[in-house]
């Protein structure tokens, strides 16, 4: 049997050895590549799973496939549009929603027992995951916007949720790198070796959520790796390491100053209002419809 001498150097011993006769050349490699792994997560999309990215031999993507073929895709993207009255004018509103491209349907309204509020629901064409489904949520918002009018419902909700994760993710990225090399400094005393280990977890943390964006929104290497269908990225996921991240089944309304209203952005059970804003003394939310 053939056996390997007693002096022969390992792999690795070999490579080191060249990484350090060439530092620099491994180093821009090194980059160069790490760089090319993060570039996907210039694409990074964040939202909630529901059905529809289930694996396709469950019994819920089954039941979700069926319903989508019976009654379109955005069978469970339903909205909750709420009208306060009588400020609003709820037929107003049901008119100006039904013109929006994008709107399947819109069911008659519903009131409440005391008259404080009416409730619209409005059926997507497009599913809970589709960007058009989020682009038509803003553009209710919008287009409702001289009414005191809330878009709502658990689609709305997620969809704030994660644009909101979405938004403080740099500041979290900021935060870890910035206290790692606050500790280095101190540790080490030296301000370079701190800067270059900040610069590769920077580096590092971009290549990681690239490679995410690349197998789970574009599918590569999918079906190796058992993912079911390409999908944006899960929200939650980041959402726990968000400082004071609003949880999905909370709202974010928001007061704006001048209109004598509350801003269009969420209408489910839990009333909460943006950072740096305010509801005028005595204004509460309307009761939900029983």
């Amino acid at each position: 049997m053939h056996r390997r001498r007693a002096s022969a150097r390992p792999w690795s011993s070999r490579w080191a050895d060249s990484v350090t006769r060439r530092p620099l050349v491994a180093d821009l490699a090194g980059v160069l590549v790490l760089a090319a792994l993060a570039a996907p997560a210039l694409g990074l999309r964040l939202s909630m799973p529901d059905a529809s990215t289930q694996p396709r031999d469950t019994s819920a993507y089954t039941a979700h496939r069926i319903l989508a073929d019976a009654f379109g895709a955005g069978f469970d993207a339903t909205l909750s549009v709420v009208v306060s009255l009588p400020e609003g004018d709820p037929d107003r509103v049901a008119t100006a929603i039904a013109a929006e491209s994008g709107v399947a349907s819109v069911n008659p309204l519903r009131r409440s027992h005391d008259g404080a509020i009416a409730l619209l629901a409005v059926r997507p064409t497009t599913g809970t995951q589709d960007d058009a489904t989020t682009e038509l949520v803003h553009r209710l918002r919008a287009v409702t916007a001289d009414q005191p009018v809330l878009v709502g419902g658990v689609v709305a909700s997620a969809i704030d949720f994660a644009e909101l994760t979405a938004d403080r993710l740099p500041l979290v990225v900021v935060v870890v790198v910035g206290l790692s090399l606050l500790l280095l400094v101190m540790i080490f005393r030296s301000v370079l070796l701190a800067v270059k280990a900040g610069l590769l977890n920077l580096i590092s943390i971009g290549a990681s959520f690239g490679v995410l964006v690349a197998v789970v929104q574009w599918g590569w290497l999918g079906d190796v790796l058992n993912f079911p269908t390409t999908m944006p990225v899960t929200a939650w996921g980041a959402a726990d390491h968000v400082p004071g991240a609003v949880r999905p089944w909370t709202t974010r309304s928001s007061w704006c100053p001048g209109s004598g209203r509350p801003t269009t952005r969420s209408a489910t059970p839990g009333w909460r209002y943006a950072r740096g804003s305010s509801a005028p003394p005595g204004w509460s939310p309307p009761p939900r419809p029983s």
